[in-house]
């Protein structure tokens, strides 16, 4: 989630005009949102495409629905496991049913620390 939108709107400038080097006026944009973004969050997205970079069409597509797709799966289980959490989205015919996604804090960067801790009480004699 996005906490700060004018370094967010740098980030994007930057993209457009330096790294593709296009007038994001003449193209369409597609982007993704994680499945427990907040309507506050994709109308400020919104805003500022549309307002400030004056594309002419925009699609904000759910992350996991675009995973379940890229499997060739309408229908799916998508697990989305990151360095700070983890969010599971059941996926059915195209929609995401937020209504049962489920998040946990748990990710790559707590599972790392639990693996290095245990790695220090080991007696494999493993060197960390």
């Amino acid at each position: 989630i996005v906490s700060d939108w004018d370094g967010y709107q740098q980030l994007c400038e930057f993209g457009f005009r330096s790294a593709l080097r296009v007038d994001p006026s003449e193209y369409g944009v597609i982007a993704t949102e994680p499945s427990f973004n907040t309507p506050v969050a994709r109308e400020r997205l919104t805003e500022m495409l549309f307002e400030s970079f004056h594309v002419p069409f925009f699609f904000l597509a759910k992350s996991a629905v675009l995973s379940s797709f890229s499997m060739g799966k309408s229908s799916a289980l998508v697990v989305d496991a990151g360095a700070s959490g983890t969010t599971v989205t059941p996926v059915l015919d195209g929609y995401a049913v937020l209504s049962a996604v489920n998040r946990s804090r748990l990710g790559g960067d707590a599972i790392t620390e639990k693996l290095y801790e245990s790695a220090l009480r080991s007696s494999s004699g493993v060197d960390v």
